[in-house]
């Protein structure tokens, strides 16, 4: 995956927050089709890129209604997600 990340970054001039944004958008997306009546959820935020697809998550939950909680285990190990993904993640 790092792989796939590289060529699209270094390759095609595409932002690394582009493609969390696109992940977490499409695991969003998913599911949402997976579990449609789903009110509540806990997203797992580990360190890098895939943290970063999480916080995505998390942040369209929020905006669909859902009670989101986060449990960040990253962030006790100095990880600084990019602004761009976590932009406007609270808790309700």
């Amino acid at each position: 995956m790092r792989e796939f990340d590289r060529i699209a970054i270094q390759d095609f001039g595409i932002p690394g927050e582009t493609l969390m944004e696109r992940a977490g958008t499409a695991a969003f997306a998913r599911l949402r089709e997976r579990w449609p009546a789903v009110r509540d959820l806990t997203v797992v935020v580990g360190q890098g890129n895939n943290g970063g697809d999480a916080l995505v998550v998390a942040r369209l939950a929020l905006g669909a209604g859902l009670a989101v909680r986060t449990l960040q285990s990253a962030i006790l190990a100095g990880w600084a997600p990019t602004r761009a993904s976590t932009s406007n993640v609270t808790s309700r």
